[in-house]
This record gives C-alpha cells, structure tokens and sequence, in this order.
C-alpha cells in the first residue's frame, strides 16, 4: 500500500484525523509539508512510495539502500534545500540541490526512482550534535560494563588484564570529569646578552666577594666613561 492509499484508507476509516495526518513533513493538509512543497515529479514520486518504508528505523533503511558518498551526499543536500525553501517560504527546485551536489537534476531522479533510495533521503539525518551526544552516551554504557566486569577469576586470583582494563576506564571517566593537569612551560632565552665565557659558566655558585668584586669593576668602567664624555660627578661635593 502507499502512501496516498494509506491516508485514503484511514480517513475512510476514522474521520479527518489520522496518525498520519499530524503535524510533519508528510501532512497533506500543511501546505508546508515536504510532500506539498518537494521538487517536480518527486512530489508523485513519494505519494507511490510503500507506507511501510517510512516506518522503519534508519538502520533498516541503510540496509535496505546501501547508500554510497554520492547518495549521503544527496541526502544532505536534499534536507538543506528543505530547509532554504522554509526559510523563504517558497518550494523546494532542483536547481538548489544540484547545486550543492554538482550532479544534474535528470540523474538525481533517475537514482530516486529506486524506492529504496528514496526512503533513504526522505529519512531526516540527525545532526551532528545529536548524533555525537547519542554516541557519547552509548560509549558510556560501554565503560560502565567494563567497569562491572569480574575482577577474579574462577581460581579467586585477580586478573591482571581485566583489572588494567578497568583502571584504563576509571582514569578516562575521571579525567572526563576533572580534566587533565594543566602542563605549562616556560622558555627562558639567557643566552642574550652573556659573553661566551658568561654562558659557559651559567648556573655556577657565585659568591659575595664574586658579587662585589664585580660591581666594583661595573664603576670603574662607569667612571672611565664619564671622564671619557666631559661629564663632572658632582655626587661627592
């Protein structure tokens, strides 16, 4: 049965309203739904397609389409434009699609006309936000069986590979949970400056008399250059 059929048959059946007629890209009555606005000849195209299809997970989907890059590709594209014609209030043109693919609008319906490729672009891709979240959460279930794994074997002795698979799990939630160490590092030029015979005996013990002997030597030379300049030192007047 398709799709138009089985929205026939359950307002035959129940009235005007039908599960199928809720709020969604396939409302017939929402002049803004998917099969109102899609593309030309694709919007027939979904009316035939087996109301059955649009019930299965995505997964089965996947399976049933086998799709390659060029299909995901479309896909993607075909949900953006969706979502461009909603934004301008307008409808869906293949133009915008094929744009976004490279691929001309006669061989985008040529691969739709294989039902099974077409449920597969009509399936909504989560985004990427949700898809990451939801595969966070299903690693962190993982991590929990790790953790309830048996830390003994059926001698009683601890198993030393179990127990190094659980450690490697609680550092990974608690470094999750606290973040690593902030490691900082400082680079300090100290070359700049040194003379050769300074740089070589960096970092040796000084002394006092080293210290004074030095600034001793500082104004000495501090005073040759001043006699050298003209300048009189009035400071012991």
């Amino acid at each position: 049965m398709t799709l138009l059929e089985e929205r026939q048959l359950q307002k035959n059946n129940v009235g005007d309203h039908s599960p199928l007629d809720t709020p969604g890209a396939f409302e017939s009555e929402n002049p803004r739904s998917l099969i109102n606005i899609a593309p030309t000849g694709l919007r027939e195209m979904i009316a035939d397609l087996p109301i059955n299809y649009l019930t299965l997970s995505e997964r089965s989907l996947y399976n049933l389409a086998k799709p390659d890059p060029m299909l995901n590709r479309l896909r993607i594209a075909f949900w953006k434009e969706f979502e461009n014609a909603q934004a301008s209030v307008s409808d869906m043109n293949w133009v915008g699609i094929t744009k976004m693919i490279q691929r001309p609008s006669i061989m985008i319906r040529k691969l739709l006309e294989d039902q099974h490729k077409l449920a597969w672009v009509l399936c909504p891709p989560v985004s990427y936000d949700v898809f990451l979240q939801e595969a966070l959460s299903h690693g962190m279930d993982r991590i929990r069986e790790i953790l309830d794994l048996p830390l003994r074997n059926d001698e009683g002795k601890v198993d030393a590979k179990v127990a190094e698979l659980i450690l490697k799990a609680a550092a990974f939630l608690d470094l999750r949970r606290h973040g690593g160490f902030v490691q900082k590092s400082v680079n300090m030029d100290i070359g700049v400056g040194m003379s050769e015979r300074q740089a070589r005996n960096f970092g040796e013990k000084v002394t006092i008399e080293d210290i004074s002997h030095k600034i001793k030597q500082l104004e000495q030379e501090l005073g040759m250059e001043k006699e050298q300049a003209g300048v009189i030192d009035v400071t012991d007047k």
